[in-house]
């Protein structure tokens, strides 16, 4: 809902369910479901460009201005407020005056679930606030900081820096830009979280986290391994769960490291959305069996070959066979465009029974022009659900294709 007093920016989308007012946006600025964003007239709330905002975020700005930079990530269930104290109560005000101080979000930082940021709070370029987070407090540029009150846990070192600074990788840089990603991985969460909902989930295994881990999805388990090869990645989900001692950060190729994992025993593995992307997918599977037992349920992911877009791809002549690499593929060097029938096997041929098998996500055209439907909301949140419920009236033909079994019988 918007009310009044509203800039935006070119290709801002803000969720129908979300309410903003006195608030100014910068371009391709995104806020997700159930948000409530206001300022007052004014001191309008200010948001960068590229900046996102996670479902139910609340962001106060009626007592004092709040600015919010440049690609500043924040995550859902985040509370920044520049008004607090018991305004009910004349009586507890005499003890507790309110507070009411402006609050600063520098360009890149981000926030964690379930994070709040009090009144007065300057957060510099570059930082991470770690999830469920209270920072009442000022800190500088390139901060990571955690806790309740937050402190800093350390500071991004040189190195790190200098690839904050400087130009990542190509793979880094082009999955960060890729655009309908950031939707696409919202479905991808609900068919893993059904998975994880579905099974004992204590103790999760996931390889290849990317700069959204599991743990910033759920947190009802006793134990999580995260490994990530890619120093970005793994340097970002480090910062973020830095402060939950439940989870073991692993820095290197699953392959690699799995000696590391030899007297751990995984309730759940997530096999992230890479095995297409690699020379040698049948080793990791192989690997993969020395850390399940017989109970372990694995979920993995990848693009479909056979999705509703290449289809019409093919039909409309932009490639010639279903399996011929897109220019997504080739950007990110991917090796095999896998069907159904492909990656199933894959797993059945290392001793992975089914339990679940599929597709999800109808996506009619490329990520590029689904964004752009999107930006001029030809495209809402209601017709992409609708998308994905789609799957049943058309089996197979979902973006992503995704695989989950045991080395027991299927079920």
């Amino acid at each position: 809902m918007k009310i009044e007093n509203i800039q935006l920016g070119e290709n801002v989308v803000v969720h129908p369910s979300s309410s903003i007012n006195n608030i100014n946006m910068g371009n391709q600025v995104r806020v997700a479901k159930r948000c409530s964003l206001f300022g007052n007239s004014k001191n309008p709330l200010m948001i960068g460009e590229y900046s996102y905002v996670g479902m139910n975020t609340f962001i106060d700005g009626f007592n004092e201005k709040i600015t919010i930079g440049s690609h500043v990530s924040i995550a859902p269930n985040v509370n920044i407020v520049s008004g607090s104290g018991p305004n009910a109560s004349p009586a507890m005000q005499r003890v507790m005056p309110i507070v009411r101080k402006p609050v600063s979000i520098g360009d890149h930082t981000w926030i964690g679930t379930g994070a709040v940021i009090l009144p007065g709070v300057t957060l510099g370029k570059y930082c991470v606030v770690a999830a469920k987070s209270v920072v009442n407090r000022s800190f500088p540029d390139f901060s990571i900081v955690g806790g309740m009150p937050a402190k800093k846990i350390r500071e991004f070192t040189d190195a790190e820096k200098e690839l904050l600074l400087g130009a990542k990788d190509d793979y880094e840089s082009e999955y960060a830009n890729l655009q309908f990603e950031h939707v696409l991985h919202g479905y991808r969460y609900q068919k893993i979280l059904e998975v994880i909902e579905s099974n004992p989930h204590q103790r999760i295994l996931e390889i290849g986290s990317g700069p959204t881990p599991l743990f910033s999805q759920i947190s009802d388990f006793e134990k999580m391994t995260i490994i990530e090869p890619r120093d970005v990645f793994f340097k970002q989900v480090q910062a973020l769960g830095a402060h939950d001692k439940r989870i073991n950060f692993i820095h290197g190729l699953f392959e690699d490291v799995i000696e590391q994992l030899k007297d751990e025993v995984f309730d759940v593995i997530i096999v992230g959305g890479f095995l297409h992307e690699i020379d040698n997918p049948d080793q990791i599977i192989q690997a993969l069996k020395r850390v399940c037992t017989t109970h372990t349920v694995v979920h993995s992911y990848v693009p479909n070959a056979k999705s509703f877009h290449r289809l019409l791809a093919m039909e409309m002549g932009i490639i010639d066979t279903l399996y011929q690499m897109s220019g997504n593929d080739v950007l990110f060097k991917r090796r095999v465009v896998f069907d159904q029938e492909l990656f199933d096997q894959l797993f059945h041929a290392h001793g992975f029974n089914t339990i679940a098998s599929g597709s999800y996500f109808i996506k009619p055209f490329s990520h590029k022009q689904m964004h752009q439907l999107i930006s001029v909301n030809i495209i809402n949140d209601a017709m992409m659900d609708g998308l994905d419920k789609m799957i049943k009236h058309m089996p197979g033909l979902g973006a992503e294709l995704f695989f989950t079994g045991s080395l027991t019988k299927g079920k």
